[in-house]
């Protein structure tokens, strides 16, 4: 009889820690998986192309502040307002797969 008390007392404590885990657990992975969506969205890069090439600290806005600045000198411009900003030629990339 006391080795039945001693299992069914640390089987009570498991169950009781697991239940919690569990929980956890499966609360994150609803989080996660809320998208509903039939395909995973593309994640871009952080930074456009341009500043990746010239390995140049982007500040992700679009057009960045690199590229802005790049036009506005070459057109001789004070402002980026009224311009299209397909004009700019920031393009941002999906990002690289990576893993097996």
């Amino acid at each position: 009889s006391r080795r039945e008390r001693f299992s069914d007392t640390s089987n009570s404590s498991m169950k009781g820690s697991s239940g919690g885990t569990t929980n956890a657990t499966s609360s994150g992975s609803t989080n996660s998986g809320s998208g509903g969506g039939s395909s995973p969205a593309i994640a871009l890069c952080a930074s456009c192309d341009r500043c990746r090439a010239r390995k140049t600290k982007c500040d992700g806005n679009r057009p960045c502040g690199n590229c802005a600045a790049k036009y506005l000198k070459k057109h001789k411009l004070t402002s980026i307002e009224g311009i299209d900003l397909s004009l700019f030629e920031c393009v941002y990339s999906p990002a690289k797969r990576r893993g097996p």
